[in-house]
């Protein structure tokens, strides 16, 4: 037998974000898996039984996909998939020995993994054996409950990025590196181009970026936490993560396991009841929730305000439509008033006529008007001459009836009426004289 020992390698690479406890960067991992020399009837069960609770190892650095040497996001969900699926799986313990790993493809992981867990209806228990740290704490921030070991580390939340410029370097030891690229942000930043505070900055925001999206992560999933990011990316041990609401209890993988039992033991108790009692429970809750009461006294106390309310609502309805009607009514009086006001105003002007009003079919197209607008559209119309009054006759002397009519001529008040109507003063003339001859004719 080989007494070789294995190649070690460190994790992560220069210019990538990474979710993992600073320490484990100056770490040596060995390869983490020799699953691929099994045959597939051969290979084991990606999790092991622990009574009715199945166990699945998180162990090591965490890449976005598995491989030689790193666990995966991928691997993880798959195993904790297969171990639900599992119908003599009641419950899945995570045993967690990992500072973490890739930033890429573990907030992905964390929702893939709760969704299983979801639909499985089983639940799922987070065991930090000494490490869960950055990105596997997100993992475990995905399950129901978490457990640490009184010496066991979880926290680290935060995200990181090493960058490095190695131009003075190549220049002493005369390397000449020239770095050809489409654009100045592509491999922004390189190692063989001299760093700026400008591509620093991008790092920067980028990192930023991801810290976020892992504290928004941790905040909805234990918001007994409080912020994460004020945490400034430390970690934290046994009892003191549990005070600081990262972890739910301290104990052993065994602890972890009966904890699983119990949880799975509470749920079978919850889907086994009555449906009509779990119907009920489901809507009283509801109807708590809809109303602000707090106990079942407050909720029937309430539900009898909103019945006598609900009896008053049909009387309310009837005085309200009445209401309404009354201004409707009111309304209609006042518009009616207002019009028959305008039709007024220009009748006096002589614009709107008895003939427009005998008109069905013009009244009806002005019919629709408010009265501001019918003011409106007869005041665009000409006012029509006044009508001529037919004039006074005086009395007849009779001394007049035998006057020759060629001898009679026009008054001034004749003349007047002549102008005021346009009447030519000759053919006035010729009228009055044509009546005078008129008169004898009929006296004699």
């Amino acid at each position: 037998m080989s007494t070789t020992p294995p190649p070690t390698k460190r994790f992560g690479a220069p210019f990538e974000a990474l979710s993992i406890d600073e320490a484990a960067l100056a770490r040596d991992f060995e390869p983490s898996s020799f699953g691929f020399f099994y045959d597939d009837e051969a290979r084991p069960k990606p999790y092991r039984m622990a009574g009715d609770v199945a166990v699945v190892d998180v162990v090591g650095a965490l890449d976005t996909r598995a491989g030689w040497w790193w666990d995966g996001y991928d691997a993880i969900v798959e195993r904790a998939a297969a171990a639900l699926a599992d119908p003599k799986v009641r419950a899945l313990v995570l045993s967690m020995d990992s500072p973490g790993g890739m930033a890429a493809g573990n907030l992905d992981a964390c929702h893939a993994l709760r969704a299983v867990a979801d639909a499985s209806g089983k639940p799922v228990v987070a065991h930090a054996g000494t490490m869960a740290a950055s990105a596997a704490y997100a993992l475990a921030c995905a399950a129901d409950q978490i457990l640490v070991t009184s010496d066991g580390v979880v926290g680290s939340i935060g995200t990181i990025a090493t960058v490095y410029d190695r131009t003075a370097l190549n220049e002493k030891i005369g390397l000449d590196v020239r770095v050809v690229r489409s654009g100045n942000l592509k491999a922004d930043p390189h190692p063989d181009v001299a760093l700026t505070d400008a591509s620093v900055a991008r790092v920067r925001a980028r990192v930023n970026e991801l810290a976020q999206m892992f504290a928004a992560h941790v905040a909805a999933r234990r918001p007994q936490a409080g912020d994460p990011l004020a945490l400034q990316g430390a970690c934290f041990y046994g009892a003191d993560a549990v005070t600081r609401g990262l972890a739910d209890a301290v104990g052993t993988l065994a602890d972890a396991i009966t904890t699983a039992a119990h949880l799975a033991a509470d749920s079978r108790k919850t889907n086994t009841m009555d449906p009509t009692a779990t119907k009920a429970v489901e809507i009283t809750t509801a109807l708590c929730a809809a109303t602000g009461a707090t106990t079942v006294d407050e909720l029937v106390a309430t539900v009898a305000t909103l019945r006598q309310r609900a009896g008053q609502v049909d009387a309310q309805a009837v005085e309200l439509t009445a209401l309404r009607q009354q201004l409707a009514d009111r309304d209609a009086a006042a518009i009616a008033s207002a019009r028959a006001d305008v039709l007024s105003k220009h009748r006096v002007r002589g614009a709107f006529t008895p003939a427009m009003e005998a008109d069905a079919e013009y009244m009806g197209d002005l019919a629709p008007l408010s009265p501001a607008a019918l003011d409106r559209v007869l005041s665009k119309l000409p006012a029509m001459p006044a009508a001529v009054a037919p004039r006074a006759v005086g009395a007849v002397d009779p001394g007049a009836v035998d006057a020759d009519p060629g001898a009679i001529d026009l008054t001034a008040e004749d003349k007047a009426w002549c102008a005021s109507v346009g009447v030519s003063e000759a053919s006035m003339l010729v009228t009055k004289r044509l009546d005078a001859t008129r008169r004898a004719a009929r006296q004699g």
